[in-house]
């Protein structure tokens, strides 16, 4: 089932074609890992970015979790110390704030990032399920839409049908207009 997956996801990222864009007007795509998948996906992630430099394209895989964790300590000039502090203080307030900052950091990050692979960049996120307690992938999807022209790539743990996309199994992600592997 992953290497169909592999292989569709090569067909729809390597060319200048995406069509398949057009059909939600936005250049995302969601695809459904499952546990199973998950143990098999960095080398096929790996077979992706190769066969894309040799035709061209400038493909990034991006370890979400590891990504937000390098975001934060920048943000928090490498000393998450007092992060701890008022996480102990005023949990609640925490929380909020936590996800706003994470958010936008990603959000920025993305936007700086998609601007430098240019036209022939692709990008593909994997540890996707990291971002469900700090904030809902619908709203990074939402606060980018318009905004980025290459396609990104979302491997996301959960399930998908004809009608929902439920990541982790619990959150309904169906609520964006991304293309649903």
């Amino acid at each position: 089932m992953l290497s169909e997956k592999i292989n569709q996801i090569k067909n729809m990222l390597l060319n200048d074609q995406i069509a398949w864009s057009r059909q939600s007007g936005v250049p995302f795509m969601l695809v459904a890992i499952s546990p199973s998948e998950q143990l098999y996906l960095k080398p096929k992630l790996e077979e992706i970015e190769q066969e894309g430099k040799t035709q061209g394209y400038k493909v990034e895989v991006v370890n979400l979790e590891k990504l937000l964790y390098k975001l934060l300590l920048k943000d928090e000039n490498g000393d998450l110390t007092e992060l701890y502090e008022f996480e102990k203080e005023d949990y609640p307030e925490f929380m909020k704030e936590l996800q706003n900052t994470m958010l936008n950091l990603l959000y920025e990050w993305i936007l700086e990032r998609t601007e430098k692979l240019g036209e022939k960049g692709r990008m593909l996120f994997t540890r996707v399920g990291c971002t469900a307690p700090h904030f809902r992938l619908i709203q990074l999807l939402s606060k980018l839409e318009n905004k980025v022209s290459i396609p990104l790539c979302f491997f996301v743990p959960g399930t998908v049908n004809s009608r929902k996309f439920i990541m982790l199994d619990d959150v309904d992600i169906s609520g964006s207009r991304a293309f649903y592997l």
